[in-house]
């Protein structure tokens, strides 16, 4: 009896230190995990991590990598993929019609982002709308979430977590 490895895909910028933890945090339990992005690497990853760098960069990229996109998705199979950020990742996740995804919702993406324009309220709209499953980081964004696309019914809270090397759990006598 075999195990399959399980794949994980995600799809955020390599220049955030919250996409690094993510991605280094779960290449130690076992998965095979992929981070995919159009930024240059600022911190240290993972060797495990398998990063496939995408070709263009910048506001133009989110258009212009959506075919690449959609053929690495194709190659990769992956059994789960999390697109971080509703406005520029969202965007290349929608317009690269991947079928299934977690879109994860960090706040200037939902708080500033859609009140640029009525196009820009319209693109948030768009990509909330396209993604399986969307996630938040606190109670409060998920509520700003609920305020732009009502039919938001079920968002998950992924708060960042602690630190255990730090803190420790203790228990009550």
């Amino acid at each position: 009896m075999s195990s399959k490895l399980v794949k994980l895909v995600f799809i955020a910028p390599a220049s955030v230190v919250h996409t690094v933890k993510w991605v280094n945090g779960l290449i130690n339990y076992g998965f095979e995990v992929h981070l995919i992005t159009q930024h240059k690497l600022q911190e240290p990853i993972n060797s495990q991590v398998i990063i496939h760098q995408l070709p263009y960069r910048g506001g133009k990229g989110y258009v212009l990598n959506a075919l690449p996109l959609h053929r690495l998705i194709q190659s990769i199979n992956p059994d789960v993929v999390n697109v971080h950020y509703a406005s520029g990742y969202g965007t290349l996740a929608s317009l690269a019609n991947i079928p299934e995804y977690t879109l994860s919702i960090w706040g200037s993406d939902v708080y500033e982002f859609p009140y640029k324009s009525v196009f820009h309220k319209w693109l948030i709209k768009r990509n909330l709308k396209s993604a399986t499953k969307l996630a938040s980081t606190s109670h409060a964004m998920a509520q700003q979430v609920r305020q732009l696309f009502p039919e938001a019914n079920n968002i998950a809270i992924t708060p960042f977590g602690v630190n255990l090397e730090q803190f420790s759990a203790t228990t009550k006598a």
